[in-house]
Order: structure tokens, then C-alpha cells, then sequence
């Protein structure tokens, strides 16, 4: 199957909005190409999975020297816990939406081989305490009428980044070398200074099966 360049390519700000539609980069990060790896995914599953809803992460970059997966969550790192199981599940998803698209001239290990998947946070957020505090709030009121047990779910937070970091290693354990190269959880200014900066996404390789 060919894909439309103009579908499946976009850049670093627009793939890193949220579905609300905040961008965690600034407007500069429109001129780094990259492969929108969400409209990868719908198109893929509309041609061979009868629209069934994979996840994916949000942008795939490669070049002679670097195959990049960034998935962008504009919150605190603390905060990232609400998100933990999507974000396992858009790790395996994605390797094998690569594998069977723009990388499917490459065994599974050899992909997992070269492949790098860098998790951007934003710590320059609020952590979380002020959500923790209003749902203890709310759990401990009772409603003048009605029922008087209320359902509101606690936020699921990190507590202190010895909990964030254990999690982060067990990731590391359970993916590293079978599906990525090397899988990182970085701040947005690291990301910015380390990867952009650095020129890690200075030219996007063309894809053969692209028109």
C-alpha cells in the first residue's frame, strides 16, 4: 500500500498537540518533518484492520543516522502515571505499525536494534499536588441530596520520582532490545536541547512507498 505524503507527514509542533489542541513545542519545531505515526496508524487501519483502533505513538523521524519515536505528554512527569498503561501499549502498537509500513523491509530484531523511543514530558507544569488535593476534597464530601457515596477517581500520580524512576526501569526491562534500541523519558527542554539542537531531526529520509 503507497501513502500520501501530504497525510502522513507533518512536524515536531504539530504532532506534539494534545487532542485538546495545546502544543507542549513552540511554533519554531513546524520546520522538523516528521511522520505523523497517528495518521500512519488511521490509514493503516482502515486498509488492513477493518478500522479496528490501534495507538500509536506521535512522531516517527529517520535519516542515515537516527530512527526516532517521540511520543509527547504536555504534564509533569509525576503526572505521566494517569497515562502509564496507554503509553506501554502505544510502544508495542507503534513497532509493529513500523514494521509493517516504513519499515517493513526489517526483521523485527533488527529493528529493535535501531529504533530509539523518547517519552517528552513537561515538568515546567504544575506536578499534580492541586489535582491530588481537590479529589481527596471531593471523596471526603457528601452530597445535601442523593446518594451520599461519592465515585470520583483519585488522579493516579507518582509520588516522588524514586516510584517514577522504578516504573521508567521496568519499562526499560520489559521493552529495550526486543522492540527499542534505547527508550528515554526526557524533559521537554532536555528533548530541545539534546535531539533538536543537536540536529537529530534536521532531514527527514523520503520514504520509497510515498507519493
Amino acid at each position: 500500500m503507497k501513502y500520501e505524503r501530504s497525510k502522513i507527514v507533518s512536524n515536531l509542533f504539530e504532532t506534539s498537540k494534545s487532542q485538546k489542541g495545546g502544543a507542549l513545542l513552540s511554533a519554531k519545531a513546524e520546520k522538523y518533518e516528521v511522520y505523523d505515526l497517528d495518521a500512519l496508524k488511521d490509514e493503516f487501519c482502515k486498509k488492513y484492520r477493518h478500522d479496528e483502533k490501534l495507538k500509536s505513538c506521535d512522531a516517527y523521524y529517520y535519516d542515515q543516522n537516527n530512527q526516532i519515536v517521540v511520543e509527547f505528554k504536555n504534564t509533569h512527569h509525576f503526572n505521566l502515571k494517569e497515562y502509564y498503561n496507554e503509553i506501554e501499549i502505544k510502544m508495542t502498537d507503534t513497532h509493529m505499525i513500523l514494521r509493517e509500513t516504513l519499515c517493513s523491509n526489517k526483521k523485527r530484531a533488527e529493528l529493535g536494534k535501531k529504533l530509539r523511543l523518547l517519552m517528552v514530558y513537561n515538568d515546567t507544569l504544575n506536578c499534580g499536588e492541586g489535582i491530588r488535593q481537590i479529589s481527596s476534597a471531593l471523596n471526603t464530601m457528601t452530597p445535601k441530596r442523593g446518594n451520599p457515596a461519592r465515585n470520583v477517581r483519585l488522579a493516579q500520580i507518582f509520588h516522588d520520582d524514586a516510584e517514577f524512576e522504578q516504573a521508567v526501569q521496568e519499562t526499560k526491562k520489559k521493552y529495550e532490545e526486543q522492540f527499542y534500541r534505547e527508550i528515554l523519558f526526557l524533559e521537554k527542554k532536555e528533548f530541545e536541547e539534546t535531539y533538536i539542537a543537536g540536529g537529530c531531526f534536521d532531514t527527514l529520509a523520503e520514504w520509497t512507498e510515498m507519493i
